[in-house]
């Protein structure tokens, strides 16, 4: 009986051993988590920066801009791939976002005795990006990373500029170009689900919305974005 239970124990000892090392294969402790795979997911935020607008009567600047603060909701979905190298992380990523971000913007100068009000209002209905990521994994199941890239959004923007009484009103909506760059900590939850928090500033260049003989004005939109969100890989 002693014999038999020796022979049970060492079987069982060693089935036990034979799983651990194909469970976890470098003999760790701790199970390692793989970045290396596509995901789908969704995000919530909130963003807000600065819209501009910049004019001239006959070629003579205004002094200063005309600028509000921007603020508003954001929300949408991402998608993506990751590959890992040891504890590098990197990958690429295109997100789709409905915003709601606005302002209202209004000035008042004289030139040459000539009274010169402006308003405006501005709009930013939706926002996309492709960006890379890259970043290192500390812990097996937390990846620290640096992104940016290409980004894209639709602008709106209606205003008047009254000179002397006479006024000047023009309304156009535009989709821009210009880049972002942000930074953004993502954990992984289960071994199917992660979640991320991210910044991104993002700047959509700057553009004539109208312009005549008498009257010049530009147009831009930088901002800030906080959002979080979850992945689902596959």
């Amino acid at each position: 009986m002693k014999t038999l239970t020796t022979a049970l124990a060492l079987a069982l000892v060693s089935s036990t051993a034979f799983a651990a090392d194909a469970f976890f294969p470098y003999g760790s402790d701790t199970p390692t988590y793989n970045w290396t795979f596509g995901y789908l997911g969704a995000n919530i935020g909130y963003g807000g920066g600065k819209h501009e607008v910049d004019a001239s009567i006959i070629g003579t600047p205004l002094r200063g801009s005309i600028s509000a603060t921007t603020n508003g909701f954001i929300g949408g979905a991402q998608a993506g791939y990751n590959w890992q190298s040891g504890s590098v992380v990197y990958g690429i990523e295109g997100d789709f976002q409905y915003a709601d971000i606005n302002a209202k913007l209004a000035a008042f100068t004289n030139l040459f005795g000539t009274g010169i009000s402006a308003s405006a209002s501005g709009s930013l209905s939706w926002l996309g990006t492709l960006r890379a990521r890259i970043g290192f994994v500390p812990e097996d199941r937390f990846f620290l990373y640096a992104t940016g890239g290409a980004a894209f959004g639709k602008l709106g923007l209606s205003g008047e500029v009254n000179v002397g009484g006479i006024p000047y009103r023009d309304e156009i909506s535009k989709t821009r170009t210009g880049w972002t760059l942000g930074a953004g900590a993502e954990y992984a939850v289960t071994d199917d689900w992660t979640w991320k928090t991210e910044y991104l500033y993002t700047d959509l260049g700057k553009w004539t919305f109208y312009e005549d003989p008498v009257l010049k004005a530009e147009t831009g939109l930088k901002f800030h974005t906080v959002r979080t969100g979850m992945n689902y890989r596959f």
